[in-house]
């Protein structure tokens, strides 16, 4: 087990703390929605439109199955919903350590740019954000390292990330 796998709510900085950490700790970086993106040439949102929630669902699987699994030495940055459909969770979980980076709605919210996120086009999203962040809470904090990110910049999520990987005897 030698990935770090971040798992969160949207916006919860999981891209941004995944570059500056492999760049840190000279580790690869994935980002399963830039792949998703990549491998069918369409937005996030062009595919919730046109085939779905579901068909999405599949291809974040897909991901898991045919490219996290076979990685080393990357650090990769999911989708929010990945780890809480299917098995996901537990199948991230054999293909590293899964790190959930945890945080409030009222931040989650200011940082939400609407335009890019299929799941929270309503005016309501402040909402939306908090029933999601309710039914998805229980799955992320299955992760085997859970950092607070409420009130720190994406380096000292980092850092924080760092000392857990440290406590816990990881070594890459």
């Amino acid at each position: 087990m030698d990935n770090l796998i971040l798992v969160g709510m949207p916006c919860s900085g999981k891209t941004t703390v995944g570059q500056i950490l492999a760049e840190k700790i000279k580790m690869e970086f994935f980002d399963s929605d830039d792949y998703i993106k990549s491998k069918t040439q369409k937005s996030i949102e062009d595919i919730f439109s046109e085939y779905g929630e579901g068909y999405f669902r599949e291809l974040e699987r897909d991901v898991i199955l045919d490219e996290i699994s076979v990685f080393h030495n990357t650090i990769v940055s999911t989708g929010g919903g990945m780890p809480t459909k299917f098995d996901n969770m537990e199948r991230l979980k054999k293909c590293g350590t899964v790190i959930y980076l945890k945080n409030t709605v009222e931040n989650l919210n200011e940082r939400l740019d609407r335009k890019n996120r299929p799941l929270f086009k309503d005016p309501n999203a402040i909402k939306t954000l908090e029933e999601l962040l309710n039914t998805r809470n229980s799955i992320y904090e299955k992760a085997d390292i859970i950092i607070d990110c409420a009130s720190a910049t994406p380096e000292e999520i980092c850092d924080k990330i760092l000392v857990s990987i440290n406590s816990m005897n990881i070594h890459f």
